[in-house]
């Protein structure tokens, strides 16, 4: 005699569980990868640096020695003397010497023209510096920044 066993029905996600299949198929996890390397693809150019301009590095450079020269005023150094060449290409202060982006074309200290070889402005013991416009050659105007002894660019 044949005896038979009574076998309930299960249900397919309870079956897949039985069978020994769990996580991702393959094809599931290449298409995963792929979604992921496209959103790290779309997002690398935003992290990627670029050069900067040259200017910018130079007037970056200015500023440096501008700052050193206000800390050096304001730790009992005095006033700090600086100086532009009139239709030159750099600021200096004492033996050091950093380039501008371009030749001054027109300067201003304290709201006046000058037009003498050298240009004198100071950064006093409080820290504060002369008022400073710079028109340089290539249409860019620099302006001091009295209160944190730095140039930046108006235009």
């Amino acid at each position: 005699m044949r005896t038979s066993r009574a076998t309930k029905p299960t249900s397919e996600p309870a079956a897949a569980a039985n069978s020994g299949q769990r996580g991702l198929t393959l094809i599931e996890l290449i298409v995963v990868m792929m979604i992921f390397a496209l959103g790290w693809f779309a997002l690398l150019p935003t992290l990627n640096p670029q050069e900067e301009d040259p200017s910018v590095t130079e007037l970056n450079a200015v500023n440096a020695m501008l700052n050193k020269a206000r800390l050096e005023a304001m730790s009992g150094g005095g006033i700090q003397r600086l100086k532009i060449q009139h239709r030159g290409v750099s600021v200096a202060w004492g033996e050091r010497t950093e380039p501008l982006p371009s030749s001054v074309s027109d300067c201003r200290v304290n709201g006046e023209t000058r037009r003498d070889h050298w240009v004198l402005f100071r950064i006093y013991p409080s820290g504060v510096m002369d008022e400073l416009r710079l028109s340089l050659g290539n249409g860019v105007i620099l302006a001091g920044a009295p209160l944190t002894a730095s140039l930046s660019r108006v235009q």
